[in-house]
């Protein structure tokens, strides 16, 4: 972790080049047609990036946070969707990340885990197999340093790429920075999710 608080543009503009090497996917010869409308469930790994600022961790923990052991979160992302036109679908999105340690000056070792829930509205580019796609989501979030538990809002920025392995079943990655509010404010984090959508007939 680093010293003081992370420029926000930062993991900001390396998600906006994770969104640049989508677009790069557009099928140019694909004629297949996958933007049929109707319901759908996602579940996958979740990899989380820290980007918090440190006097915002140490007033949530009481104590000093000198630095994270690991400065990434490892957890699962889980979503029901419904896919109400070609081009959009709106969907309840899960994040859960397990505990990492933190190293803690002159005491024992701490742990942080934190979780949240939105609401995505997700804009594809494309109805190919390879389908880029932007989203913008709202939501709650908790983060949990040992036996504290602290509430807040998040916004959800970010866009990946879903990949249509057959007609039910896709390939997704995805990225976002999520941005803390209220009691959690200042305790922002970059995430990545990569797994499987299945889409109902």
């Amino acid at each position: 972790m680093m010293s003081g608080a992370r420029n926000p543009a930062t993991t900001f503009g390396r998600l906006m080049v994770f969104a640049a090497v989508a677009l790069l996917a557009l099928p140019a010869l694909a004629k297949e047609d996958y933007g049929r409308e109707g319901v759908y469930l996602l579940a996958g790994a979740a990899f989380g990036f820290e980007d918090a600022d440190k006097s915002a961790l140490a007033e949530l923990d009481g104590r000093y946070l000198r630095s994270y052991d690991a400065e990434t979160f490892f957890g699962l992302a889980v979503a029901l969707g419904y896919r109400f036109h070609p081009h959009f679908s709106v969907e309840e999105h899960f994040e859960w990340f397990d505990d990492t340690d933190v190293d803690v000056t002159g005491q024992p070792d701490g742990e942080i885990g934190m979780w949240n829930l939105t609401t995505n509205l997700k804009g594809y580019l494309s109805t190919g197999r390879f389908q880029p796609y932007a989203l913008i989501g709202l939501g709650v979030a908790e983060v949990i340093a040992d036996s504290k538990h602290e509430h807040g809002v998040v916004t959800r920025l970010g866009g990946g790429l879903d990949i249509q392995l057959t007609e039910s079943v896709v390939l997704y990655v995805s990225g976002a920075y999520n941005i803390m509010a209220r009691d959690i404010a200042q305790l922002d984090f970059g995430s990545v999710d990569t797994g499987f959508i299945y889409r109902f007939q």
